[in-house]
């Protein structure tokens, strides 16, 4: 008898591919948040360190107020920027998800037709035994 072979294994290995491709971007856009997460702390520490300074004098509170308006308009856009690196996240996970399971499927399908192929094997073995047994029985 023929040994096993999944007629659909160039399919499975091309879906296991883009799930490999599709995990390895998720786990670049999760990089990509916790970089924009740390930034946006940095941001929001910079303001809490201003805060916690004590008193200024006239020019300094001039180029204070400035600063602490540049820096809440920087804090602004890193949220912004943190939430589009949320989004892409999820979408990557979204796609890896899908791919994922499109490969699952082919791994069960590959799994089935192996079983059947070993009890097909088993049972041609068994008759080939049977057969072989009879052969020697018929001889003596």
């Amino acid at each position: 008898m023929k040994r096993f072979r999944f007629k659909l294994e160039n399919v499975l290995q091309y879906r296991e591919r883009i799930e490999s491709e599709k995990q390895q971007a998720w786990e670049r856009a999760s990089f990509v948040v916790v970089e924009e997460e740390g930034r946006l702390r940095e941001l929001e520490g910079s303001r809490y360190n201003l805060d916690e300074e004590g008193s200024f004098s006239g020019a300094d509170v001039i180029m204070y107020g400035a600063f602490t308006a540049g820096l809440l308009k920087r804090i602004e856009l890193q949220k912004a920027s943190l939430k589009e690196a949320q989004n892409r996240e999820e979408e990557a996970k979204i796609a890896l998800q899908a791919a994922a399971q499109e490969a699952e499927i082919l791994r069960k399908l590959k799994e089935s037709k192996q079983k059947e192929y070993d009890k097909r094997l088993e049972e041609f073995e068994a008759r080939n035994l049977d057969e072989f047994a009879t052969l020697r029985y018929k001889r003596n």
